[in-house]
């Protein structure tokens, strides 16, 4: 799923509670208003961090390498 709706973690990246389009196309926009893009869930002893995005992907901005290594460094490191 591109959005997320939890009651647990910590919402990282939310789309816009109006239109999320800001050129190309869409199809289901109207379903993404307001929900989470980037979730991090505890599980267990560690955390799981949810994309709704493709953060590797050739067409996205490079701010979303960024998350991406975060979440790999960050899964190895121990919760406080």
């Amino acid at each position: 799923s591109p959005a997320f709706e939890t009651d647990t973690g910590v919402t990282v990246a939310r789309y816009p509670r109006d239109e999320p389009l800001l050129s190309g196309w869409l199809l289901g926009g109207e379903r993404l208003h307001g929900l989470a893009a980037l979730v991090e869930v505890p599980l267990g002893r560690g955390r799981v961090v949810l994309f709704g995005f493709r953060p590797q992907y050739r067409a996205q901005s490079h701010i979303t390498y960024a998350a991406l290594l975060n979440a790999l460094y960050l899964s190895a490191a121990e919760r406080p």
